[in-house]
């Protein structure tokens, strides 16, 4: 009599093959061979990205949690929830619309972890940063480019998330598969950043509480320049970027100055204050 297997051990058959699917070498150099663009001296190196990356994150291609293009394999915003609802810490997502017209969109998203944490980021998208076909989705790409940064912050997993990028920064060479990240060559891609742009500059800057000497320190160290006003389209968008990862940096300032204040050095109180 042939063995009647239940719901339960069909679904645990399955995920014991999948699993052994995504941690041998040999399936997953088989799977990459049926995607264009991935030239054959790319595929053993991807291939350990992307067992690892399942062995660690639980990250699998064929759900899309990841993407790959060229060389490179990207996270989607799909593996970053994944993975941090698997890690049972994450306790929210917020988003929250801080400036929109009809050609741009800023938005700032703030995850909570169980633990107490909370982690900001911000995301924009126009018309320069995105494809034609997510142009007229301006909010749900930049809510996506902000959700992405701060669940990168979180639950950090070491890749650049796919829905970040613009499709002209993902470039690469169809020989080596090696990706090559290029300033965008449109024709205003190299133009002067958009008013929209430096006002979002100005208002994470606020929101960071950055004076208007840090802001300039950070231009210098970011884009080798001072004024937001000599900035380009691509030098604004890094310059977003920086400001985006600045949170934890912030704080240790604000702690550092408190402890200035309370007299608190090296962790001691000096003699005159006690």
């Amino acid at each position: 009599m042939a063995e009647v297997k239940t719901i339960e051990q069909v679904r645990i058959k399955v995920a014991e093959e999948l699993q052994e699917q995504w941690l041998d070498l040999t399936k997953i150099k088989g799977w990459l061979k049926g995607h264009r663009g991935i030239p054959e001296k790319a595929q053993e190196h991807l291939a350990q990205q992307i067992r690892a990356l399942f062995a660690e994150f639980g990250l699998r291609p064929d759900l899309g949690h990841i993407i790959v293009m060229g060389d490179r394999p990207y996270v989607t915003k799909e593996g970053l929830i994944y993975y941090a609802q698997k890690s049972g810490q994450l306790a929210g997502i917020e988003v929250e619309i801080v400036e929109r017209t009809q050609d741009f969109c800023l938005i700032k998203a703030t995850v909570r972890t169980k633990d107490g944490g909370k982690y900001e980021a911000y995301g924009d998208a126009d018309k320069n940063n995105t494809n034609r076909m997510v142009t007229p989705h301006l909010i749900r790409m930049a809510e996506t480019r902000a959700v992405n940064r701060a669940l990168r912050v979180a639950f950090p997993i070491g890749l650049t998330s796919y829905e970040e990028l613009a499709e002209q920064d993902i470039l690469y060479d169809p020989e080596t598969g090696e990706v090559i990240e290029e300033i965008r060559k449109s024709n205003n891609g190299n133009g002067h950043a958009s008013d929209r742009q430096v006002n979002a500059i100005k208002t994470i800057a606020e929101k960071r509480k950055l004076t208007e000497e840090q802001l300039k320190e950070l231009l210098k160290n970011l884009v080798n320049k001072e004024n937001l006003e000599e900035l380009s389209k691509e030098e604004a968008s890094t310059v977003i970027s920086g400001l985006n990862k600045l949170a934890s940096k912030q704080l240790l300032i604000e702690i550092q100055n408190l402890l200035k204040e309370l007299g608190i050095k090296n962790g001691e109180r000096s003699s005159t204050m006690k």
